[in-house]
């Protein structure tokens, strides 16, 4: 699935599933996401715990909202978003992805 925001597009696709880390709302899937804008394309993993492999509008909202919008103290280390352009990038269209997740939830 994927969705515009200006100049910039928002990817989302499912890698694979790790049946080997269960959680009790089911195995973690491994979600491939890109951010392309006119200065860079950025790729990333990020893994959430379900048992669906079809990226929908919910699961969208939540990759955007969490993977993008989140900020987890202590977490730069480990923030697969925390590039100084794509932080720069999601800073700067902050409340445009705040109204993707609202219009995806919808």
């Amino acid at each position: 699935m994927e969705r515009s925001l200006d100049d910039s597009t928002i990817r989302v696709e499912h890698d694979r599933e790790m049946p080997e880390v269960m959680t009790d709302a089911g195995p973690i899937q491994s979600w491939g996401v890109a951010i392309t804008t006119p200065t860079f394309t950025y790729v990333t993993k990020i893994g959430l715990a379900g048992r669906s492999h079809d990226v929908d509008a919910t699961l969208f909202a939540v990759i955007v909202e969490r993977g993008l919008l989140a900020e987890y103290p202590g977490a730069k280390e480990t923030d697969p978003f925390a590039q100084p352009d794509v932080r720069e990038w999601i800073a700067d269209n902050r409340g445009a992805l705040e109204a993707l997740v609202a219009a995806l939830r919808a």
